[in-house]
């Protein structure tokens, strides 16, 4: 009796053992599969974002390209009047040279070249600046917030992203 005891609690603490191995290797497999996922969710996005900076990048060219015409004709009196047209056209082009730089930065994204990204110490108050102009550019409003900003607080960023939710936040 005494050995069949004792058989017993050694089969019972094999048991709990496996039981205790078994859910640990659940664990991991279900990490494992949940790591998979993310990691497939990334390519997916690196692909999308990917074709999309392909794509955008000829019209933001053909864009330019009519753009530089626009000026070199207006610079030679062909087109105008320049005081008219001077302001639009600069407006263009700094939108085209901003799309610009989201395709190249979707297209780093879409590289993993995020390493250190596009990071870069700035003063904090420039980025503001640019998402509330953009955002009254596109809005034909202003948004409804207090600008008291410390022109002197640096931070590392990269400019692009906290514009970008800047901009949404507006």
């Amino acid at each position: 009796s005494w050995r069949s005891d004792y058989l017993v609690k050694k089969r019972d603490a094999e048991l709990r053992a496996m039981m205790e191995r078994q859910a640990r290797l659940q664990d991991q497999a279900r990490n494992a599969a949940e790591h998979l996922e993310k990691l497939q969710k990334t390519g997916a996005l690196g692909q999308v974002s990917g074709m999309l900076a392909h794509e955008m990048r000829q019209p933001l060219a053909v864009i330019s390209f009519y753009l530089q015409g626009l000026q070199m004709l207006m610079e030679r009196g062909i087109v105008g009047p320049r005081e008219r047209l001077e302001a639009p056209l600069s407006e263009i082009e700094r939108q085209t040279k901003k799309a610009d730089l989201i395709v190249e930065h979707v297209r780093a994204y879409a590289r993993n070249s995020r390493k250190g990204g596009h990071r870069r110490w700035m003063p904090l108050f420039k980025v503001i600046e640019q998402a509330i102009s953009n955002y009254k550019l596109s809005r034909k409003a202003a948004p409804l917030v207090e600008e008291r900003l410390d022109k002197s607080l640096l931070a590392n960023i990269d400019p692009l992203e906290i514009e970008c939710v800047l901009f949404n936040l507006l």
